[in-house]
């Protein structure tokens, strides 16, 4: 007979959404997880640059971290940013985000990452199939502005 330990660890508290931002009340006696490395008092080991301007980009830039062009075109669906064009596909709808910048949206992405340390993710390859299979393709002609 075969018998295996069973390291049973302790759950981890749910992320306290205060520390970050350095408003938690409580400091070090609150019962919720305080990462070292979110610590809002450690010394900035890189400084970005990122904007917190609503409006700057479509959702699916924002989500991504990639430079959008839909500035300055019609704010209509049927005039989409490069990157909507080529890789939306068929069911993409290309608007400015109004309620969302890419600061809210990298932050967004840093705090469901509590596996890797709240790291950003790496850049997703523009032409891999997404994990239900489906590949990446450009918008359909009949959904474009014609000029």
């Amino acid at each position: 007979m075969n018998l295996q330990s069973q390291v049973i660890a302790p759950a981890r508290p749910a992320l306290c959404p205060r520390w970050a931002l350095g408003l938690c009340p409580y400091g070090h006696h609150c019962h919720l997880d305080h990462p070292n490395n979110l610590d809002p008092t450690l010394p900035k080991e890189i400084d970005y640059k990122v904007s917190n301007e609503l409006g700057e980009a479509c959702t699916r830039c924002l989500q991504a971290a990639i430079k959008c062009d839909k500035q300055g075109r019609d704010s209509g669906s049927d005039d989409p940013c490069s990157e909507c064009r080529w890789f939306g596909g068929a069911t993409c709808n290309c608007t400015l985000s109004m309620t969302s910048s890419y600061n809210d949206a990298l932050w967004r992405g840093m705090m469901g990452r509590r596996d890797s340390d709240f790291d950003l993710a790496q850049p997703r390859d523009k032409q891999a199939a997404f994990s239900n299979g489906r590949v990446p393709a450009p918008m359909p002609d009949d959904r474009l502005k014609s000029n």
